[in-house]
């Protein structure tokens, strides 16, 4: 997982842009798993929070669950009956980098088919609203079926928008395509969707790589055309 910064720019793209639809719960999915999802939850709660906004993550990534308790605790949640999703409370990650309040990622069969239910999900949503702004939902990927997962498409059609992160040069055009689908098709409300570059970095940035592995007898060049590209308009102009 990539600690992405609260205040990147296209965090902020993001941010804005929920804030202006009045988007009070967020899905954040992917077609495939390992995509960023994470990553991009974590900063858009923390965007939220540098704005004031009470804000609640919630982990239901089954398949691979980013978050844990950041205090030993046994207390148990009013929510939905019997067996009870664990109450909101401060969680943090694993390089605990970050501690924020969230809800862990539910591990008994009877509250993930509850969940699964019509209007189970929603009855949560409603209730964790009374007490938070925001509610962020870090969900498993779409097209990965697993018999544990609380369906990502369902969670996204309960919430108010939707965001899809895609890894640039490993998700296909036919996976995003296949996930999309999937989404529009339970009634998700996709507002945008959020390409992961970290593997496919602007030409800018692998020019001035490139020119790092040059040999010192070369300083003088390398540094001039690094101011070259540097100033460069052309190469800063987003694609």
């Amino acid at each position: 997982m990539i600690n992405i910064p609260a205040q990147n720019l296209e965090i902020e793209r993001i941010f804005v842009q929920i804030q202006a639809s009045n988007s009070r719960s967020v899905a954040i999915t992917s077609a495939n798993s390992k995509e960023g999802c994470t990553s991009v939850a974590l900063a858009l709660v923390e965007r939220c929070l540098l704005a004031g906004n009470s804000t609640l993550l919630v982990d239901f990534n089954l398949y691979r669950p980013a978050l844990q308790s950041a205090l030993e605790t046994t207390a148990t949640n009013a929510g939905i009956t019997q067996a009870q999703l664990t109450p909101p409370q401060l969680v943090t990650t694993d390089d605990q980098q970050l501690a924020i309040t969230g809800v862990v990622a539910p591990d008994q069969r009877a509250l993930i088919a509850q969940l699964r239910k019509p209007g189970g999900l929603s009855a949560c949503i409603k209730q964790w609203q009374q007490q938070f702004q925001t509610i962020v939902f870090d969900t498993s990927p779409v097209n990965r079926a697993n018999a544990r997962n609380i369906p990502p498409e369902q969670v996204a059609a309960a919430c108010d928008a939707t965001l899809l992160v895609v890894l640039s040069g490993h998700t296909t055009a036919p996976q995003v395509a296949t996930a999309v689908e999937k989404l529009n098709h339970n009634g998700a409300n996709l507002v945008g969707t959020v390409f992961n570059d970290r593997d496919n970095p602007p030409l800018k940035q692998e020019l001035l790589r490139e020119l790092a592995r040059l040999p010192p007898r070369f300083r003088s060049i390398s540094d001039h055309l690094k101011r070259w590209i540097s100033g460069s308009n052309l190469l800063s102009v987003e694609v």
